[in-house]
């Protein structure tokens, strides 16, 4: 988490997309302004680590490290709530062993590691979209409207962050009519 955290200028030797959403986050931060830059991605993602940085603002100073180990572990929450909801999702359909399973496959996976301490919307949209099929599974045995407004605001979640989101939208409305 704390590799090249000293500088948001460093993040550029080794991820362009770390250095702009950093860098987007600190501009917002210091000018006032909740306006962003033309990104190809949802905007969700900068707002969180406002929101965040905002509050962590309040009582410590907020530095270039600071922000950036703030973004960064908004990817390691959203890593731990994939690993978490894939767990409710396996037993859920499987039992115990299934949702262990199901876990242990996600949590073992060298992918989801580097994506949990990279500052990028994947995982936080993965998280959104994972906990919104956990509700729409939820919705195809219950039927009742708490998971029909849990799977689609986690859908609105998901596209609002990296557009992922729109994909679950039909899963949402064939769980209602099967």
């Amino acid at each position: 988490i704390d590799y090249r955290a000293v500088d948001i200028r460093m993040l550029q030797t080794a991820s362009l997309d770390e250095a702009a959403f950093a860098t987007q986050v600190k501009e917002m931060l210091t000018s006032g302004s909740l306006a962003l830059d033309e990104f190809v991605y949802g905007s969700l993602y900068p707002y969180v680590g406002v929101a965040v940085s905002s509050i962590y603002g309040i009582l410590f100073d907020l530095s270039d490290h600071a922000i950036i180990i703030i973004l960064r572990l908004i990817g390691v929450g959203s890593a731990i709530t994939v690993a978490l909801y894939t767990y409710r999702i396996g037993q859920l359909l499987f039992g115990l062993r299934g949702g262990n399973l199901s876990a242990a496959v996600v949590l073992s996976t060298p992918l989801h590691f580097r994506w949990a301490v990279e500052i990028h919307p994947d995982l936080l949209q993965l998280a959104f979209l994972t906990a919104g099929l956990y509700h729409t599974l939820q919705l195809a045995r219950n039927g009742d409207l708490y998971h029909l407004l849990m799977a689609s605001t986690l859908a609105g979640l998901a596209t609002a962050t990296k557009y992922g989101g729109l994909f679950l939208l039909p899963t949402i409305a064939l769980s209602l009519i099967l």
